[in-house]
C-alpha cells in the first residue's frame, strides 16, 4: 500500500482517469449547442479575420473579453464538425483531460509525492463545480486557459532548474496563450511570484528571468487588447469592491469549489481535513505547503472578485484540490487497519464528486431536448419571408431541482440558433426571458390587455429574468427571485416587470408580424390586431 509508485498502482489509476474521461464523454454526447455556442460557431464561420478582431461577445470592438485562442481552438474543430456537436464535446473531454493529466505533473513538482499527486488529479477530474466548464462547448474557455497556464508554470520551473533558452521561449509562449484564452491568466506572474518565495529563490537570477519573460508576454497581450477593443480595461464591468464583499467572495468561492447537491459539504470536506492534519502530527513542511497553496489559490481567484461564477473556478480548483489532497497524502498512519480507511475515505469522496458530476452531466442532457423542442416548434415559423417573429417567455436558463446551479439554454442566444437552424435571417426578437426551474410545469396566466398589449402573471414552473437598461437604471436578474420593479424600452415595444412573476409586454406589431409565446412546456400564438382573441 506505501508504494504508490508501483507498476500496478499505475496501471489502474491510469485506467480509472480512462474510465472517467469515457464517462464524461458519454454524457456530453447527448448535450447540444446551448446558448452562446451558436453565436461563437457562427463567429468560426465568418473566418480567422473576424476571430483575430472580433471580441469574445461577437460585437467587433466591444465588450470587456478578447479570447482568439479559444475561439480559434473552436474554429479548428467547425471546419470538419460544422455544426455538429459531438466533436467540440470530445475535443472540451480532451482537454479537461489534458489539464488532469498537468494538475498530477504539477502536484509531483510541488510536492513530491505519488499518493498526492494521483489524488489531486482525480479530485480535479470530476469536481462537480467543472460541469460548465466540461459540458458546455464554450465553456473550454476556462479549461484552454488552464491547460496553457499550468503548462507555462511547469516549464517556468523546469527551467529554473535547467535553464534552457527553449524552455524559457516555451513558457513564454504559453503565458501569452493563455492571456489571450482567457483574463484569468493575469494572475500568472503573481502565482510565480509566489512559488519563487516558497522555493527561496526568488532572488535568484533563474527566477528574474522567469519574471521577466512572463511581464513581456503580459505587455504583448495588453497592447494587442488595447488595439482591438480601443483599451485595456475597455469594456469591463465595474465590480465596485469592497473588503467585505472581497472576503465573502473568497467564501462563496471556497464553498463553490467543493460543492455538491449537500449545501455545507465543502464544510464538511474543510473541516475533516483539518482533523486529518492534526491527526498527522502537524509536520512544519505540511503546514507551509499548505499555507502556500492557499496562497497561490487566492492568488489565481484573484482576477474575477467582485464577479464569481462557478466556471471562473476551474483554475483555481487546481491549487484547491492539491492543497487537498496533500494535507491527506500526508497523514501516513502507522495501523494498516487505519491506513486502509483513510484511502476508503479518500475513494468515498472521489466516487461521491464522480456521481454529482455525472447527475449534472443528465440535467445538462434535459435542457438540451428543450433547447431542442424550442427550436423545433419556433423554426417553421422563421421560414416566412415577410415579418418579424416575436418571441415572449424565452428560457434563458434552466434550474432543475437538484441541480447546483443554472444551465444557460437562450439568454442571447436564439436569434443565432434559428438562423443557423434554418439557414435565414428573419428578424426574431426576444422580447423577454423566463428564468425556468420546471419546464414541464411551468404556466402561465395570458391577460390582454389591447391589439399588442399582454400581462403575464407566471403560475408555476419559473420566473422572470431580465437584463437592461431603465429610467432607474440597470434592471438585472438573472434567477427571476431577484427581479424588482422596472420598465425596459426598446425599438419595438417596452416590457414593464412589477415583480418575478407578474409583468405586461407591449409591442409595436406590423401586418406581416407573429407574436408566440413559451407556457406549457411548447411555444403557443398569441392574436395580434384585426384578429379575433
Amino acid at each position: 500500500m506505501r508504494n504508490h509508485g508501483s507498476i500496478g498502482w499505475i496501471c489502474a489509476g491510469c485506467l480509472s482517469f480512462g474510465l472517467i474521461a469515457a464517462l464524461i464523454v458519454w454524457l456530453s454526447s447527448g448535450v447540444s449547442l446551448l446558448d452562446d455556442d451558436w453565436g461563437h460557431l457562427r463567429l468560426c464561420e465568418e473566418g480567422i479575420q473576424s476571430i483575430l478582431t472580433t471580441s469574445w461577445t461577437g460585437l467587433a470592438g466591444a465588450g470587456g473579453y478578447y479570447r482568439p485562442v479559444v475561439t480559434l481552438t473552436l474554429y479548428g474543430t467547425f471546419l470538419f464538425a460544422d455544426y455538429d456537436p459531438l466533436p467540440y464535446h470530445i475535443v472540451n473531454v480532451l482537454i479537461h483531460s489534458f489539464c488532469g493529466v498537468l494538475v498530477y505533473l504539477l502536484a509531483r513538482r510541488l510536492l513530491n509525492g505519488a499518493l498526492a499527486a494521483w489524488t489531486a488529479l482525480f479530485l480535479f477530474s470530476v469536481l462537480p463545480v467543472h460541469a460548465d466548464t466540461v459540458f458546455w462547448i464554450v465553456g473550454r474557455t476556462d479549461s484552454v486557459c488552464a491547460l496553457f497556464y499550468l503548462s507555462a508554470l511547469l516549464l517556468f520551473l523546469a527551467d529554473r532548474e535547467r535553464p534552457s533558452p527553449g524552455r524559457l521561449a516555451g513558457a513564454g509562449l504559453c503565458s501569452l496563450l493563455a492571456l489571450f484564452s482567457k483574463e484569468m491568466a493575469l494572475s500568472l506572474p503573481v502565482v510565480l511570484l509566489i512559488l519563487f518565495c516558497h522555493d527561496r529563490t526568488v532572488r535568484s537570477v533563474k527566477a528574474r528571468r522567469a519574471l521577466v519573460c512572463c511581464a513581456v508576454a503580459m505587455g504583448i497581450y495588453l497592447s494587442v487588447r488595447w488595439i482591438v477593443l480601443g483599451g485595456i480595461l475597455s469594456g469591463i464591468p465595474d465590480r465596485n469592491l469592497t473588503l467585505l464583499g472581497l472576503g465573502l467572495d473568497v467564501l462563496k468561492s471556497g464553498a463553490k469549489m467543493g460543492m455538491t447537491d449537500f449545501p455545507l459539504f465543502c464544510a464538511v470536506l474543510l473541516a475533516a481535513t483539518a482533523v486529518v492534519f492534526w491527526l498527522s502530527g502537524r509536520p512544519r513542511k505540511a503546514l507551509r505547503d499548505t499555507l502556500y497553496l492557499g496562497g497561490l489559490t487566492l492568488a489565481s481567484l484573484a482576477p474575477v472578485l467582485g464577479r464569481v461564477h462557478r466556471w471562473y473556478l476551474y483554475l483555481p480548483s487546481v491549487f484547491f484540490c492539491i492543497a487537498i489532497a496533500n494535507v491527506w497524502a500526508s497523514w501516513q498512519p502507522d495501523r494498516r487497519a487505519v491506513l486502509r480507511c483513510r484511502n476508503l475515505l479518500l475513494a468515498t469522496l472521489i466516487g461521491y464528486y464522480g456521481l454529482v458530476l455525472a447527475r449534472e452531466g443528465w440535467f445538462w442532457r434535459e435542457a438540451s431536448v428543450l433547447s431542442e423542442s424550442v427550436l423545433d416548434n419556433l423554426a417553421p415559423l422563421t421560414q416566412q419571408s415577410r415579418g418579424t417573429l416575436y418571441v415572449l417567455n424565452v428560457p434563458s436558463a434552466l434550474s432543475p431541482s437538484g441541480s447546483l446551479g443554472e444551465i444557460p439554454l437562450y439568454a442571447f442566444g436564439l436569434h443565432n440558433a434559428l438562423a443557423v437552424r434554418n439557414g435565414s435571417e428573419t428578424p426574431v426578437v426576444a422580447v423577454n426571458h423566463c428564468w425556468l426551474t420546471d419546464p414541464g410545469g411551468f404556466e402561465t396566466e395570458v391577460t390582454r390587455l389591447g391589439p399588442a398589449h399582454w400581462r403575464i402573471e407566471i403560475r408555476n414552473g419559473g420566473y422572470f429574468s431580465a437584463h437592461g437598461q431603465t429610467d432607474a437604471g440597470l434592471l438585472y436578474g438573472s434567477n427571476g427571485r431577484q427581479l424588482g420593479p422596472g420598465v425596459i424600452r426598446k425599438k419595438w415595444g417596452e416590457s414593464r416587470f412589477h415583480g418575478p412573476t407578474q409583468a405586461e409586454f407591449v409591442l409595436k406589431t406590423g401586418t406581416h408580424d407573429r407574436v408566440v409565446i413559451f407556457d406549457r412546456g411548447g411555444t403557443g400564438r398569441l392574436q395580434l390586431r384585426n384578429e379575433r382573441w
